[in-house]
């Protein structure tokens, strides 16, 4: 069985083996999740009460997120993401453009 992959935040510090997450999980506890999203478990507590669209299994007070659709989600929520090609909207043509196109 494999090891897991230790996770390195951006500032280098390598997160406990605790939250090293294996390769070939789909379901991760909320401290992987949260080592994932690079955010405390409490915020990720707190986003999994108030945001129902998180997705999270809860069985008896145990709580598990789905990897690929958790890393979806938090895509999802990305800010300045680039317009899709139907978002984008031309100019509109100057009136006297239009008028030599015999429009």
């Amino acid at each position: 069985m494999s090891e897991g992959l230790p996770l390195t935040t951006p500032n280098g510090v390598t997160a406990p083996a605790a939250t090293a997450i294996p390769p070939e999980a789909l379901y991760l506890t909320a401290e992987q999740t949260a080592a994932l999203l690079q955010v405390s478990a409490k915020s990720l507590y707190r986003w999994a009460l108030q945001d129902p669209s998180l997705p999270c299994l809860r069985i008896k007070g145990t709580i598990r997120f789905p990897r690929e659709r958790v890393i979806r989600w938090f895509r999802d929520r990305e800010q300045g993401t680039p317009r899709t090609r139907s978002q984008v909207r031309s100019p509109a043509k100057p009136a006297k453009l239009m008028e030599a196109d015999g429009a």
